[in-house]
């Protein structure tokens, strides 16, 4: 560690390794900080203090802390004896008693839930182990619920940030401590700001001046308790006469810079007519001593009443003994009336305290029951926007393979339309070829024949006979072309025309497939399932579709998709089984 400012002396020393009889003894000290006579469940001081130990393990060559132990212990420590010193009372959990459940810390914070006065301020130790404590974080949130005033006081340097704070907490009710602290205290500013206790001479002062803000103003030492002593008379050739306080007199102290703090007279010096603090243990002592005055007074107060009320109950007895037997009577009915009327009032007043206090656990029992039926609401909402989440993740997960499972099929059938489409044309380019080529052979044979007749009826030689059946074949082979060449465009034509009407036809099979499968998609009842499928024409028209259309990709692709809700519906089911049952349906898919 670097080296403490001088003004903190040794308050905030922190060994290399804190042993269990550092801890014990740092414990005792503590404790002895409480005043003289008072018990710890009477202890409900204006300042307490939330810390997280910090503890060090695990590090190279160095011993670790023991259990419940870390530098936040020591910086705890030196700041409670840094306030106790200057007439600040506070608390922490250093002085909860061994075998006392740690939550009584949090009485402290609560004032006993109404019973006492709650703190003024809670000084909130920060280091980088309190964003790691549970603890630290409940008393954090419950201050901030009991409107007490929270004091961040800053002891080391590198504090994790708003995301890796109290990152080992999780459920619902740590979350929601995690953020109203962290709303809270995140907003305020740090002492010292910036830099560190542990490197700012001034930043104790800045600490006490911070905490008297959220304190009440004390009396001035002319008017507080115990009244100052008169001025002594002047001792020959001694110094100038003053006001003399007693010693253990609660007393402002000039600390410099205009700055003043409340402490306690600890010794005097008459030769120089001066006060001093003195050590701690002399404090403590003039404490104890003043608190043992109050504790006499209250005594003497206690006696004088019982012997008051002596002194009434022996005049009362006289006065009975003078007074004629009918008057005592009277006077000791009345006296009776009287006490039993008070009596009376006594237990009615207890009556309405114990009936305040119920009604009171009464509501906050019924706070707690409410608190727990929004807290169940809460989960009842959390779970079913979780199932909901899911299931419309699996249902984009469905429709996403079914979409896949769709184009895959549709590519296949288009294929195949394709393979068809070609082997339909190829089929017919052979047809006008057989064709053309059968009538090139009966126009040939016909000319052939018609020309052996004119050479016959002419006279003419074989050679003319052969040049004209020559010419007539030719000619006959040519108009044979032409013819085959007109053939194949109004077959082609043909072929065009049918691919187009039938494509038409699926793509409006198809959108009336998909208008249905869309509608039923978003439907949430049965009869608007019957509606959708009636106005598309009944189950029938639809399995009509499917067969008409077999070829068709994408006509094949909706029907799937109608076919797997269409059975919805008992109506429908009912419908299915007049159109043909499910061999109907099977049948179709399967074309």
């Amino acid at each position: 560690m670097d080296s403490l400012p001088e003004a903190h002396g040794d308050r905030f020393v922190v060994p290399d390794a804190i042993t269990l009889e550092q801890l014990e003894d740092t414990k005792r000290g503590v404790c002895a900080l409480l005043p003289y006579g008072v018990k710890y469940e009477n202890w409900y001081p204006p300042i307490v203090l939330s810390y997280a130990s910090g503890r060090r393990t695990n590090r190279k060559g160095v011993a670790d802390d023991c259990d419940g132990s870390g530098p936040g212990v020591m910086y705890a420590k030196g700041l409670m004896e840094f306030l106790h010193e200057r007439g600040l009372q506070c608390f922490s959990g250093l002085q909860v008693p061994p075998g006392v459940d740690w939550e009584t810390f949090m009485l402290r914070l609560t004032g006993e839930n109404g019973k006492r006065e709650k703190p003024k301020v809670l000084i909130i130790i920060l280091t980088a182990g309190l964003y790691q404590s549970k603890p630290c974080l409940k008393e954090i949130d419950t201050a901030i619920k009991h409107e007490v005033e929270l004091l961040p006081v800053r002891f080391e340097d590198k504090l994790p940030g708003k995301i890796d704070q109290w990152t080992n907490l999780k459920g619902q009710e740590w979350e929601m401590r995690k953020f109203r602290v962290q709303e809270k205290l995140n907003a305020l500013n740090n002492i010292p700001n910036p830099g560190t206790v542990l490197n700012r001479a001034n930043s104790l002062q800045d600490i006490v001046a911070a905490i008297e803000k959220h304190l009440p103003a004390p009396a001035s030492p002319a008017t507080s308790t115990p009244t100052p002593q008169p001025p002594l008379p002047k001792p020959p050739g001694g110094p100038s006469e003053g006001p003399r306080f007693p010693v253990g007199s609660r007393v402002y102290v000039d600390q410099g810079h205009g700055q003043e703090s409340l402490s306690y007279v600890a010794t005097h010096n008459a030769a120089k007519s001066a006060y001093d603090q003195g050590h701690r243990a002399e404090t403590r002592e003039a404490i104890r001593a003043e608190m043992r005055e109050a504790i006499r007074a209250e005594m003497r107060e206690a006696i004088r009443a019982e012997m008051r009320e002596a002194i009434r109950e022996e005049t009362a007895a006289k006065s009975l003994a003078e007074m004629g037997e009918d008057s005592a009577k009277r006077w000791e009915k009345t006296y009776r009336a009287e006490m039993a009327a008070r009596k009376t009032a006594k237990v009615e007043a207890e009556a309405e305290e114990i009936e305040e206090a119920e009604s009171a656990a009464m509501n906050a029992g019924e706070a707690v029951q409410m608190a727990k039926e929004n807290l169940k609401k809460a989960e009842d909402r959390f779970r079913k926007a979780e199932e909901e989440r899911k299931r419309r993740e699996e249902a984009a997960k469905r429709r996403r393979e079914e979409e896949e499972r769709r184009k895959t099929e549709e590519e296949r059938r288009r294929r195949e339309e394709e393979e068809k489409s070609l082997q339909a044309e190829r089929a017919a380019q052979e047809a006008a070829e057989k064709m053309a080529t059968k009538k090139a052979a009966e126009a040939e044979a016909e000319a052939i024949k018609q020309a052996e007749l004119a050479a016959r009826n002419s006279g003419e030689g074989a050679a003319a006979v052969q040049k004209a059946k020559e010419k007539a074949a030719q000619q006959a082979k040519k108009d044979a072309a032409e013819e085959a060449v007109k053939f194949r465009k109004e077959a082609s034509t043909v072929i065009e025309d049918a691919k187009a009407k039938k494509k038409a036809e699926a793509e409006e099979a198809a959108k009336t497939l998909s208008d249905v499968e869309s509608m039923i998609n978003a439907l949430e009842n049965d009869a608007d399932l019957e509606q959708a499928v009636e106005a598309a024409g009944g189950v029938k028209s639809l399995i009509d579709m499917a067969v008409k259309h077999s070829d068709s990709a994408l006509v094949q692709a909706q029907f799937a998709g109608v076919l797997r809700d269409l059975c919805i519906s008992d109506d429908i089911a009912i419908e299915i089984a007049n159109a043909g049952g499910t061999d109907a349906l099977i049948e179709a898919a399967r074309i």
